[in-house]
């Protein structure tokens, strides 16, 4: 047994090493099986968050622990945090207030989006590695796609209304306060949905008309999507439009003839 104070000082300071670093390994191999279980699951984004709280728990800051994250998946490009400090991005719908994660993953963007909250917001400062401007053009954008993906989902302002010309399937559609450069999302999801037919998308947005027209392969030897759009645009008071024989757009001004322009496109193909 140790007497002397400096050999006692040593034996306290070893001991307590050792729980420290005992405790280290011990939350390193819970670590390393929650990955591999994850991993095992087929939950890569399970197996990505796991590893993101072991880095930052670690005293990485958030965007260091993306920067490996990044390295770790070869991304060609590097990602920045909006901010070291956590925000929380919560969904406001009509009946209650929901976590991005339960809104997006579990409800996958089915209710209709009334407002966002961002908790957490307040305290947080721009990652210093960015400047204010693209901090500003990422969230608006990460905004921008949920609003577009409430829009789709919600019927009120989805309208769709599926009918035939002959043995055509025809598919009209308006979009409510939807920006028109996304309708060429919207096409393409459309003929995915009726494999063959034509697909007519109007959308109004702020004091504007947006139009987009879309033909299956199969009939494009028969139709023209250009031809088709410059006959609507120019009821909506919209000039020309351009485009494929499988898909054109054009936009216009007066929401009120957008009834008119169905019909306009109705009889071109009657």
């Amino acid at each position: 047994m140790a007497q002397h104070k400096s050999a006692k000082k040593r034996i306290d300071r070893n001991e307590k090493r050792r729980v420290i670093n005992h405790a280290r390994i011990s939350r390193i191999r819970t670590f390393v099986k929650k990955v591999e279980s994850a991993i095992a699951a087929g939950d890569k984004d399970l197996a990505t968050h796991i590893q993101r709280t072991y880095l930052i728990n670690s005293g990485q800051s958030l965007t260091q622990a993306t920067q490996i994250l990044c390295e770790s998946f070869n991304l060609p490009k590097n990602i920045f945090p909006m901010s070291n400090q956590p925000v929380e991005t919560y969904i406001q719908t009509k009946n209650r207030l929901l976590s991005f994660q339960e809104y997006f993953v579990k409800l996958k963007c089915k209710p209709p989006v009334a407002d966002f909250v961002f908790k957490g917001l307040d305290k947080a400062s721009f990652n210093e590695d960015l400047d204010l401007s693209e901090n500003l053009k990422n969230l608006n954008k990460q905004l921008n796609k949920v609003k577009i993906e409430g829009i789709k989902k919600d019927k009120s302002k989805n309208i769709i209304k599926d009918k035939k010309i002959g043995n055509i399937l025809i598919r009209e559609q308006i979009l409510k306060d939807f920006p028109p450069k996304e309708l060429r999302s919207v096409i393409d999801q459309g003929k995915k949905d009726i494999k063959s037919g034509i697909i007519i998308s109007i959308s109004t947005f702020e004091d504007k008309v947006g139009l987009a027209v879309g033909i299956s392969q199969d009939l494009t030897s028969k139709y023209d999507a250009v031809d088709l759009v410059k006959a609507a645009s120019a009821i909506l008071g919209g000039k020309g439009g351009g485009g494929r024989k499988d898909f054109a757009q054009a936009g216009g001004v007066d929401q009120n003839k957008i009834e008119a322009a169905f019909k306009e496109i109705s009889k071109k193909l009657s």
